[in-house]
């Protein structure tokens, strides 16, 4: 009988570990949320995601089709914004980021939330200047053409990708903000002209600036994304999401362990 007691009662302990893990992980979260709201520095990189993206936003709908003149709009900007923490501007960079063990899920959700209000700020402020005159329509996404799927998608994958790549090399914390604004801002610029020459070359236009965003974020305040067909969620949602990945992945396998991070889960030893 002793022995029964004995299997008995190990079977149960071994039945509520997994409802002891999850409260462990619940209670986990909650103490790191907290921890995280009282943290100034967490807060102040909340603020700056917000209006570095609402102004990276404003300078990108105006210069899509000017790659020179969004490099130095972008490095403006993080001049202005820059604290110690790495920046992303872009739903995409800020999963990327957590994907490659950069960030926590708690800054996650911080970002996003702060990317969309200032996305969502940015296009308001541009529709109420321009109310009523023709020149709203240039802000909005261009419909894409029926045949040329696979080229906007790829145009919009290398141009992603590329601005991931120069992005994830700003959470060096060694780097200065000059080095920052230098970094990002021509990471911006050879995204977008990558991406828009792609464009003007496979569909044959004069421009094409409206069919590439680079932002997930953007591409849906622009009017990008249509549920009657799955291309366009495909091109501007996913399909940046896993650029930006790939980009944050290759800047990792280029750097050395040299302590130069800020990632919150780095290992550096």
């Amino acid at each position: 009988m002793a022995h029964k007691t004995a299997i008995s009662s190990t079977k149960k302990s071994t039945v509520a570990k997994p409802a002891d893990a999850e409260s462990t992980s619940k209670m986990s979260f909650v103490k790191t949320l907290k921890t995280s709201i009282k943290d100034k520095q967490f807060v102040s990189g909340i603020a700056a995601e917000g209006v570095g993206t609402f102004l990276f936003t404003l300078a990108f709908l105006q210069m899509q089709s000017s790659p020179l003149y969004l490099a130095f709009a972008v490095a403006g900007v993080i001049l202005m914004v820059k604290g110690k923490g790495a920046l992303h501007f872009n739903p995409a960079f800020t999963i990327a980021a957590w994907v490659t063990r950069k960030i926590n899920v708690i800054k996650v959700i911080g970002n996003i939330l702060a990317q969309v209000i200032g996305v969502v700020a940015a296009y308001f402020v541009i529709v109420g200047f321009l109310n009523g005159s023709t020149s709203t329509a240039s802000f909005q996404a261009a419909k894409i053409v029926e045949g040329k799927e696979w080229a906007i998608l790829l145009a919009e994958f290398l141009g992603t990708a590329i601005f991931a790549f120069g992005f994830a090399a700003l959470s060096k914390s060694k780097h200065s903000k000059v080095e920052a604004a230098l970094t990002g801002g021509f990471a911006a610029m050879i995204g977008q002209y990558v991406a828009v020459t792609l464009i003007i070359v496979s569909l044959g236009l004069q421009q094409a600036a409206n069919f590439t965003y680079m932002n997930p974020a953007i591409a849906i305040a622009s009017k990008a994304i249509s549920f009657s067909t799955f291309w366009p969620s495909l091109i501007y949602i996913f399909v940046p999401i896993v650029a930006a990945v790939l980009g944050y992945a290759l800047q990792d396998l280029m750097k050395y362990k040299d302590g130069d991070c800020d990632c919150e889960n780095c290992e550096v030893k």
